[in-house]
């Protein structure tokens, strides 16, 4: 649904949006006044998709299509200038997979196959200077981990290093305060991990 006077009236979308229902994970916007949505789930399909708008939402394509994952998330790290997909398996079968685009979503490219429990798994990054860091989705809950910039844009996730454990708690929300200052919201949720004993968050 789009609004163009300030939230008083509404009207459906349904140029280019591709199958339904459709639950958004993300929205994020491009330097161009481009628009992206991407797809945590679809009903009708195992494939997930980025879709993108150039006409304020009016009109949608797809700019990324994932087979057997949904995508966690589209964040911008204002430090690249990139915008980050993290697509997690929906199968058991193939390992999640984080991508990376330079031209505000026009274009996308898999920077790395999440292939262990120390490699990133995040709903919503940390963008640091010279760091990216986040707090594990479903690995290990609680678990705070970083790795250098270069290394995770160049998909050597072996890199990543664990700094702290907070909780018994799944991490989803991050929130930027100052550009080196970031507050990180944690669930009440417990995702049973083989690594990680305990009851309930």
């Amino acid at each position: 649904w789009r609004s163009t006077d300030g939230g008083a009236t509404w009207a459906l979308v349904t140029t280019g949006l591709l199958v339904g229902p459709l639950t958004a994970q993300g929205f994020s916007e491009g330097s161009d006044g481009s628009v992206m949505i991407v797809e945590y789930t679809n009903s009708n399909t195992p494939t997930s998709h980025c879709i993108r708008s150039t006409d304020d939402g009016v009109t949608w394509a797809p700019v990324l299509s994932v087979l057997n994952h949904h995508m966690h998330s589209i964040t911008y790290d204002p430090f690249e200038q990139k915008h980050v997909i993290f697509a997690d398996d929906t199968t058991g079968g193939v390992p999640p997979e984080i991508y990376a685009s330079a031209d505000d979503g026009a274009t996308w490219a898999k920077i790395g196959d999440v292939t262990t429990v120390d490699h990133p798994n995040f709903v919503a990054p940390c963008y640091f200077a010279n760091y990216v860091a986040w707090a594990s989705d479903n690995q290990i809950n609680g678990r705070i981990s970083r790795i250098p910039r270069a290394d995770f844009y160049a998909g050597n996730f072996d890199a990543a290093e664990t700094v702290a454990q907070l909780s018994q708690r799944v991490a989803y929300a991050t929130f930027p305060i100052r550009p080196d200052v970031w507050a990180i919201a944690f669930n009440g949720e417990h995702i049973v991990s083989p690594l990680q004993t305990g009851g309930p968050g």
